[in-house]
C-alpha cells in the first residue's frame, strides 16, 4: 500500500468517523484477577538467579524447572512485571514484580 493509498484510507475512516457510521468503541471491563484467590495455587520459589550483563538481563530458575528472563525497559531500571505465567502439576504461578 502507498502512502496516498493510506492518506485517502485514513480521509474516509475520518469522514465516516465525523458522519456518524463509525459506532464508538464498546469497552468491556476485563476482570481484576484470571483466578480468585481462594482459588490462585501457593506461589512457587525461585532456586536459581543469573545475571546476564551482556544484555541487562536476569534470568529467575523456578522450583518447578521453569525459567523466566527479564530485562526492564531503559525508563524502569528498578523494575520490571513478569507477562507470562505458566500452571504447572505443582501449582507453580509467577506474577508481578520481579
Amino acid at each position: 500500500m502507498s502512502a496516498e493509498e493510506l492518506r485517502a484510507v485514513a480521509a474516509r475512516v475520518g469522514e465516516a468517523e465525523a458522519a456518524g457510521r463509525i459506532p464508538p468503541l464498546e469497552q468491556t471491563a476485563l476482570p481484576g484477577a484470571v483466578l480468585e484467590p481462594a482459588d490462585a495455587p501457593a506461589p512457587g520459589a525461585v532456586v536459581a538467579r543469573r545475571r546476564h550483563e551482556r544484555f541487562g538481563a536476569t534470568e529467575l530458575t523456578l522450583c518447578n524447572g521453569m525459567q523466566v528472563c527479564s530485562k526492564p525497559p531503559p525508563h524502569a531500571r528498578r523494575s520490571a512485571k513478569c507477562a507470562t505465567a505458566r500452571e504447572t502439576e505443582r501449582g507453580v504461578r509467577v506474577a508481578g514484580d520481579i
